[in-house]
């Protein structure tokens, strides 16, 4: 924990100039932690999932990263899509697939990063769940239907080097709408 907690703050000042460094490497550590719990605990706890909201938010408010509308745009998207999907496969296997905890960090990570990153977050964060599920058939685990990968933790994982390529370079980003 220690050495990635230091990596963050190394790469955040390495990417970004001040005071956007300290924006980045808040928010890296603030996903390890998230990613931590949830690998460790598959648990993602309210105290860590909601605040991203309101807080990507105001750094769109104060002018860091993609503009305000699609971050708000994106925080709904995220929630309300992924709280979507976990209701139509609890509907269609009868059993949960994603949990409470998923929905709110996608909802946050939208909120910091914007509605056109979240296919991406999605993406990233399924190439690492199959890299993670390769390395445990590799270790000799089984890895089945019903095997239990943390989503929170593979969606933080891929977030926070999407917010170091988009939050810095405004001007070459794609919007929605102009702000």
């Amino acid at each position: 924990m220690e050495l990635a907690g230091a990596l963050i703050g190394v790469v955040g000042v390495l990417a970004h100039p001040l005071p956007l460094a300290l924006v980045t490497a808040a928010l890296g550590w603030w996903l390890l932690a998230t990613a931590t719990i949830d690998a460790e605990e598959h648990w993602l706890p309210d105290a860590l999932t909601l605040p991203l909201v309101p807080l990507g938010l105001l750094a769109a408010w104060a002018g860091f990263g993609p503009p305000l509308l699609d971050r708000a745009i994106g925080a709904v998207v995220g929630g309300l899509g992924l709280a979507l999907l976990a209701w139509f496969y609890r509907v269609l296997r009868g059993r949960e697939g994603v949990g409470g905890g998923d929905p709110k960090l996608l909802a946050g990570i939208g909120a910091w990063l914007g509605v056109l990153q979240l296919p991406f977050v999605l993406l990233g964060a399924g190439l690492v769940g199959l890299a993670a599920a390769l390395a445990l058939a590799a270790r000799g685990k089984e890895v089945s239907a019903t095997t239990r990968l943390p989503l929170g933790a593979l969606m933080a994982v891929a977030a926070w080097p999407l917010w170091i390529l988009s939050a810095g370079n405004n001007s070459a980003a794609i919007h929605l709408y102009p702000l």
